[in-house]
């Protein structure tokens, strides 16, 4: 056999064994995904049975979970086809239209969430009427799609609350006036550095607003600098405080051993995503 002809065939044998390794790899990730199926459904009926024991049902046959299958992205695209958006701009609406079907399925009224739209999308007229159109349709396919049949229909009854003052308020806001009275408690000034990420820039924004409190912000270039900079407030004594999500904590990673070693006191605000690795950073609403 020539030089040429046992390189080729050297190179043809690795290329077989290479395909050879990426085939069993294949089959080890598939097993293990059959693992995690396995693992799933009895975490499911794990979760059932829980359920079943809370709401007094064990011993009864009624099956806890109920899937309705609902073609949401296509009835939603139907819906607002007039109003001459693109199809990702369509897309958008499909929360709207979801939100629709709940509001029936709980028996609520629509007009609160339609001001809401209204006051939203006051500038974009093609907007505004797709979103609200999105709306009413999400709840009329529900009323009259027959879904009553599937779907149980509660009606909430209004909270018997004593007469009085209220507040509506969100997780980062709560958050940001224990932090603030934190610092008044404890008669220190208190710094905090971050670096704007989904869903912990909140926090930074109202604690921007309560300077006069002795709440001082300061917006980092990245990450690593703003834990950085909270380190350093914290080593000239004020309280140093810093937050982020997801993959910002984990750029944080370092400087955290630091403030470990130097053994200097640092608070981390860590603002959960759903899902797994970078999360779901901007579509829910999600609080610290």
């Amino acid at each position: 056999m020539s030089d040429g002809g046992y390189r080729k065939t050297m190179k043809l044998r690795a290329a077989v064994a290479d395909q050879r390794l990426m085939n069993q790899q294949l089959r080890d990730r598939n097993a293990a995904l059959d693992a995690e199926v396995v693992n799933l459904k009895q975490g499911l009926e794990a979760a059932e049975e829980r359920a079943r024991t809370d709401l007094g049902m064990i011993g009864r046959k009624e099956t806890f979970f109920q899937v309705v299958p609902v073609a949401i992205t296509s009835l939603n695209l139907e819906a607002v086809k007039p109003f001459g958006l693109s199809r990702s701009e369509g897309g958008l609406c499909k929360n709207f239209w979801a939100l629709g079907l709940l509001m029936w399925m709980f028996d609520r009224d629509l007009q609160p969430v339609a001001d809401w739209i209204t006051k939203k999308f006051v500038d974009d007229e093609s907007v505004r009427m797709a979103n609200l159109t999105a709306l009413d349709c999400g709840h009329a396919y529900a009323e009259t799609a027959e879904l009553a049949e599937a779907l149980p229909r509660f009606r909430i009854k209004k909270a018997e609350l004593p007469a009085g003052e209220y507040r509506g308020i969100t997780g980062s806001e709560a958050l940001s006036l224990g932090i603030a009275a934190a610092g008044e408690l404890a008669d220190r000034p208190l710094i905090f550095c971050s670096y704007p990420i989904t869903p912990a820039s909140p926090v930074l924004h109202h604690l921007a607003k309560l300077d006069e409190l002795g709440v001082g912000t300061f917006q980092a270039e990245d990450e690593i600098a703003a834990i950085c900079a909270a380190i350093g407030a914290s080593y000239g004594g004020a309280i140093g405080v810093t937050s982020s999500s997801g993959p910002g904590i984990a750029l944080k990673t370092e400087a955290i051993g630091l403030a470990v070693n130097a053994e200097l006191p640092l608070v981390i605000v860590n603002s959960q995503r759903g899902g797994p690795s970078t999360g779901l950073p901007t579509r829910p609403t999600c609080c610290p």
